[in-house]
């Protein structure tokens, strides 16, 4: 995506019931290469590093790589929205 400037997801911009959101492959690439400067082709372990930091810094509760089910090649990103967590605490167990 050459020229375009790309918007890293922002939690905001998705409701509570957008649980879970994809940041496709090609995006997570772009935005890599953007604020990097360099010119990746592919998903690669230091990518997938910058992108957890980032997306970690946003907001997002937790983020997952995920392979494409044909190819095997990486897919994207799928991010956890915190609008969506709840957490319930139904017993505390305290251990002496």
């Amino acid at each position: 995506m050459p020229g375009k400037k790309l918007k890293f997801p922002e939690t905001k911009d998705y409701a509570a019931k957008e649980a879970i959101v994809l940041c496709p492959s090609d995006r997570v690439i772009g935005l890599y290469n953007q604020a990097t400067g360099k010119s990746a082709e592919r998903i690669a372990k230091k990518m997938k590093e910058w992108f957890v930091a980032t997306a970690k810094q946003k907001g997002w509760v937790e983020c997952q790589f995920v392979p494409e089910v044909q190819s095997k090649h990486g897919a994207g990103c799928v991010l956890l929205n915190p609008l969506s967590v709840r957490v319930t605490v139904n017993q505390i167990i305290i251990s002496k």
